[in-house]
């Protein structure tokens, strides 16, 4: 069980487990630096061939990245936090509100996170389950939360701020924290990944492709601070907004160039609620498949299903009817067969 806001943070919690004779290996679950590995209650004998029996004993991932001991995060009864219900979490963790809002416990996890940063205002994993509380009753509540974030708060948080404004349709304010981030945290990946938010609210809400592609020079030069699908995905955004195909020559009659190759991008805005703008670019004509899947792989929308011609296209996936969550969407055309993750917060 865990979460993963790539780039943002990321966390693995393993309770109740078989390890053998090999204990996990944090190193194997790096996703940045601030990536959290929750190991603890290890099974003391192979369920398979027995009664599975938890162990007083629990051991912790050591690794160079921000690893928080399970022995303050679990409820083992030696640490005198109770446990929860299932006897999975304790009160002092973030894998209870993980577990509260897959129970659609919103509004309990949102007070819970809320609670977990007073106490706990330097751990990131507390944002970021917070954030993951946002619908149209929380957002408020969440947005004021943010606002009074305490000095002790990861940098990170303030990115999520901008986002809570974005779903909250407030892309100016969101343009203006991430300018006050840019400001605090320059020549740092903090600073390229607002760059990126405003870009995307440069081409998005405010249809300024010269300002989003003034932007995505910034990027380009600090490339090194970035990574490599972070800045695939600004480029493709600019050339299909802005009408330069991949190879740098603008139309002069259309404004739409014909890209090199096929591409799906990533939908903005995301996080979405509850709509969002699925674009891609087709090297050449032909019959054209978007659809939209749940987690469980069965089909809930077909976005498109006609043929189109070659050159930049775009289509609005509305989830007003469907539940929160992770969904996968998926382009099928000559040349092209791919499948993107989006992520809906109601």
């Amino acid at each position: 069980m865990g979460y993963c806001y790539p780039s943002v943070a990321s966390g693995l919690y393993a309770y109740y487990n078989w390890w053998g004779s090999y204990p996990p290996d944090s190193a194997l679950f790096y996703v940045s630096s601030v990536c959290y590995g929750y190991f603890g209650s290890p099974l003391s004998s192979d369920p398979w061939s027995g009664t599975p029996l938890p162990s007083a004993s629990r051991s912790v991932a050591k690794s160079p990245v921000n690893v928080t001991s399970a022995a303050s995060r679990s409820g083992d009864p030696s640490s005198g936090i109770p446990a929860s219900p299932r006897g999975l979490a304790s009160l002092d963790s973030p894998l209870s509100g993980i577990r509260l809002r897959e129970e659609n416990n919103v509004s309990a996890a949102k007070d819970f996170s809320m609670s977990f940063i007073q106490n706990h205002p330097g751990d990131a994993a507390g944002y970021v389950g917070l954030y993951s509380c946002a619908n149209k009753w929380t957002l408020p509540d969440l947005i004021r939360f943010f606002n009074a974030i305490p000095p002790q708060a990861p940098s990170m948080a303030r990115l999520l701020l901008a986002n809570l404004y974005q779903i909250d349709r407030e892309p100016v304010v969101a343009e203006n924290v991430n300018n006050g981030i840019i400001a605090a945290y320059p020549n740092t990946p903090l600073e390229v990944k607002a760059e990126i938010n405003n870009m995307l609210i440069d081409l998005y809400d405010k249809n300024d492709i010269r300002g989003a592609e003034a932007l995505l020079a910034n990027i380009k030069a600090q490339a090194s601070l970035t990574t490599p699908m972070e800045l695939w995905d600004a480029e493709e955004a600019v050339a299909l907004h802005g009408g330069v195909s991949l190879d740098g020559v603008r139309d002069a009659n259309t404004g739409s160039g014909i890209p090199k190759s096929s591409s799906l991008l990533q939908n903005y805005p995301n996080p979405f609620n509850p709509t969002t703008v699925i674009s891609y670019r087709l090297k050449t004509a032909g019959h054209v498949m978007l659809r939209v899947y749940d987690v469980l792989g069965r089909e809930v929308m077909t976005l498109v299903d006609a043929q189109q011609a070659a050159g930049p296209h775009s289509a609005q996936f509305n989830g007003q009817n469907l539940t929160s969550g992770v969904y996968l969407y998926r382009l099928t055309a000559p040349g092209i067969d791919q499948v993107k993750k989006m992520l809906m917060i109601k």
